[in-house]
C-alpha cells in the first residue's frame, strides 16, 4: 500500500522480478588498496553499474541483468585471487529494497503533484488585475 491504495501484489518472486528492476546487488570486501580495481573490474564486467557503497575495503554496487551467471562467478573469483579480496557476495533485489523503491516513487510522485500546483498558484498570483476607478485613475491589485 501507498498513499492508501494497493500498488502491487503477488508472490515475492514475482514481486522483485516485476519492481526489483531486473537489478542484483554485488557485495565485495578486501583490502582498502585493491578497492579501485576491483571497483574497474566490475565496471568492466556488468557495464551498467551503479555504487551504493563504498567504504575501506567494502564495496556495495547495483548491477543490471542480464549477465551470463556463470561468467559472472568466474570474474569474481579471478578478482578475489588477483586482488586478495576476503569474500564477495551476488544477490537477488531484496523485498525491502522493492518496497522502498515503490515508497520512494510515490514521494517522488506527490513532490511533482505538489510543485506543479505551487506553480500553477504563482502564475496565478503574479498576474496584475487593472481596473479603472471612478475618477479616471487605474487600480491595480494583485491576486
Amino acid at each position: 500500500m501507498a498513499r492508501g491504495k494497493l500498488r502491487i501484489l503477488g508472490s515475492p518472486q514475482h514481486l522483485k522480478s516485476r519492481h526489483g528492476g531486473g537489478r542484483y546487488r554485488l557485495e565485495l570486501k578486501g583490502p582498502a588498496a585493491a578497492a579501485d580495481a576491483a571497483a574497474e573490474r566490475v565496471r568492466s564486467f556488468f557495464g551498467d553499474v551503479r555504487v551504493l557503497e563504498a567504504h575501506g575495503g567494502y564495496q556495495a554496487f547495483e548491477v543490471a541483468a542480464p549477465f551470463a551467471l556463470g561468467a559472472a562467478f568466474e570474474s569474481l573469483e579471478a578478482a578475489k585471487s588477483a586482488l586478495g579480496l576476503e569474500s564477495y557476495t551476488l544477490s537477488q533485489t531484496t523485498l525491502d529494497q522493492v518496497f522502498l523503491s515503490i515508497a520512494y516513487a510515490q514521494v517522488r510522485e506527490k513532490e511533482a503533484e505538489e510543485e506543479a500546483t505551487r506553480g500553477t498558484r504563482q502564475s496565478f498570483s503574479s498576474r496584475a488585475v487593472v481596473a479603472p476607478s471612478g475618477n479616471g485613475a487605474a487600480v491595480s491589485d494583485a491576486i
